[in-house]
């Protein structure tokens, strides 16, 4: 047949499947880069409900950073969907082959519901969700990119701790084009060290973070 697919089950039900997984990828490498944001140490090696449950913590906590323009309210809400939509992601990853008989000849892919009961998985059921992933993952691009700092109408960049040092990451550091929206840049260009050294000092890091992480 023209849409039998890999192993019996169809071409639709394994493309809705792929897309998926590549959406709840991009989620993830989203939540990481609002965790880093948000000061969390090593947010690459927690789960994606831990990590999701911290940044919901450290927002309650502390706020978001206050050179950001990020809303606390805004980042809370979505780590709030984006961890409850991904837990709909296991049960789809995990699911399993419908059997016929005991000839083990897989017919279809069946989800779990709870132990010893299963239903069957549509292929517009798991499109569904990886579309809603995906807009999930657009959002956590706007949410990472205003946990930084703006340093220019369309240029962000991440504030830093080294030796005891504040200090942004960017390529003409310590000299910015002059940004008169930003209370951290001179109208010279350069950065107000003492400005950022008194807002750092109002968003408490976290004891363990290494000094050379980025917030």
């Amino acid at each position: 047949m023209e849409d039998e697919g890999f192993l019996a089950i169809s071409n639709e039900m394994l493309r809705a499947l792929g897309m998926v997984v590549v959406a709840a990828g991009r989620l993830e490498a989203g939540m990481i880069a609002v965790g880093t944001h948000m000061g969390l140490k090593s947010p690459r090696d927690l789960p994606f409900r831990e990590l999701s449950n911290r940044i919901i913590k450290r927002v309650e906590a502390v706020g978001v950073p206050p050179w950001s323009t990020a809303d606390g309210e805004a980042v809370t809400a979505w780590a709030i969907e984006a961890r409850d939509s991904m837990a709909k992601r296991d049960p789809l990853i995990h699911a399993s082959y419908g059997l016929r008989g005991e000839a083990f000849s897989p017919t279809t892919v069946k989800i779990h519901l709870r132990p010893n009961s299963m239903r069957d998985l549509s292929a517009a059921e798991a499109e569904e969700l990886a579309q809603h992933l995906s807009v999930l993952a657009t959002r956590s691009m706007t949410h990472s990119t205003n946990l930084l700092l703006r340093i220019a109408p369309d240029q962000w960049a991440p504030v830093y701790w080294k030796e005891g040092e504040i200090g942004v990451h960017h390529a003409s550091e310590p000299h910015f084009p002059p940004f008169k929206e930003s209370p951290f840049i001179g109208p010279d260009g350069a950065l107000d060290g003492a400005a950022l050294d008194k807002a750092v000092g109002r968003w408490p890091r976290l004891p363990a973070a290494s000094v050379d992480e980025p917030y």
